[in-house]
Formats: C-alpha cells, sequence, structure tokens
C-alpha cells in the first residue's frame, strides 16, 4: 500500500512533456479531514498553442482533459478526485517580434515575460540565458563594465562567465533585440486572475 501511494504521489510531482502538451506540479500539501489524510496537489497543464482571447470554447480543454490528463495521470482511479481552478486561453506575448522580452532592472534580477503556455519546451535554454544576462548586468551594477559594454556584450553572445555555469554558452545572436534596454518598467501581467486560484496557491505554500 505504502509503494503504491508513493507511486500515485510521484505521479503528480514529475514535470510531464507529451508534444505540445505539458504537465507541472506547482505545490502539494498534506491535509486532514475528519482524522483522514490526504494529499494535495496543484498541477497547471497546456494543451496546445491557443492564441489569447477572453472566451474559448470549452472543446479543447475537456478533450485534453478526458484523453490526456486523465489516463496519463490515472485521475480516473479509485481514491483520486480533481476540480478545475482556472482555465484560460494560452498567454502567449503577441508583439512585433511575437517572441519573448527580457528585463534586468536591478543587478541580481532578471525577468522573462511574453511566454507562452507553461514554458517547459524552452525552460532550459530560457533559463540559461537569464543567467547570462544576469552575468553581465551584475557586473554593470558593480561598476565593472559600462552601459556600452553591456549592450556590446548582449548584442554579441558575449557573456564571459556565467555564474552556476561551468560549459560553453550556446547563443550566438543579437540579444538587445529581446532585452528591455531603455526601461526598467515591465508590463508584464497575470492574465484572468482568480481569487480562488491564488488562495489555493497561497494554501499550499503554508
Amino acid at each position: 500500500k505504502q509503494w503504491y501511494q508513493r507511486r500515485v504521489r510521484g505521479m503528480f510531482r514529475d514535470h510531464k512533456a507529451c508534444g505540445v502538451k505539458h504537465i507541472a506540479c506547482l505545490g502539494e500539501r498534506e491535509v486532514s479531514v475528519g482524522g483522514v489524510s490526504y494529499a494535495v496537489f496543484a498541477l497547471q497543464c497546456t494543451s496546445g498553442g491557443h492564441f489569447p482571447m477572453q472566451h474559448a470554447h470549452p472543446e479543447p480543454p475537456l478533450n485534453h482533459i478526458k484523453s490526456v490528463l486523465e489516463p496519463v495521470l490515472g485521475l480516473n482511479r479509485a481514491g483520486v478526485s480533481y476540480d478545475i481552478i482556472q482555465l484560460r486561453s494560452c498567454a502567449r506575448g503577441v508583439t512585433a517580434l511575437n517572441c519573448f522580452r527580457v528585463a534586468a532592472p536591478a543587478s541580481n534580477l532578471v525577468m522573462m515575460y511574453g511566454l507562452g503556455g507553461l514554458g517547459m519546451a524552452m525552460a532550459v535554454s530560457n533559463g540559461l540565458l537569464m543567467k547570462c544576462v544576469m552575468g553581465i548586468r551584475g557586473r554593470l551594477g558593480r561598476g565593472e563594465i559600462s552601459a556600452d559594454q553591456y549592450a556590446s556584450s548582449l548584442r554579441n553572445s558575449s557573456f564571459g562567465t556565467v555564474p552556476h555555469w561551468n560549459h560553453s554558452v550556446p547563443f550566438d545572436r543579437d540579444y538587445t533585440r529581446f532585452v528591455d534596454m531603455g526601461t526598467t518598467r515591465v508590463p508584464a501581467k497575470v492574465l484572468f486572475r482568480t481569487n480562488k486560484f491564488f488562495r489555493l496557491m497561497k494554501f499550499l505554500k503554508k
């Protein structure tokens, strides 16, 4: 029984990539109701590219739940119940470049926005790019390089030593096109925010 419980919980903890369909665990918590213990998980899932719209047809997410989530996660097995906390179309950034944006408003802070879906398909490369930008942004904040040298490093992908990365850097393009250079104001908003969703996340983090 304990082995089975560990196996079931592992199904919800592991991040899964099924083509354009991704499943990520946001948090978990043990709760007790009437003397019975339960494991509560919050999962975020995507069902493929669907550009932002305020009103989406219910068939795509329902098909995704029935054809992917239930068989992959075993949601229809005995002892497992689930509910939908939030449903929205893909928060993909649609700009002139139709691509992500990077902002580094402080020497120890780098943010990437305008991403679509969960970001799992490009999570590793995006994370490494953010580390590269943080490295040269920190040098700029400490006065080791000038603003012109900072821009040149982005333009030529010459990031030097990257924090916590002991391998070569695979980037070779002009990243000044994707980095906010003239302002620290980041127009990144969370679309369709619901109090129910954020109450759940606050509960899981206790």
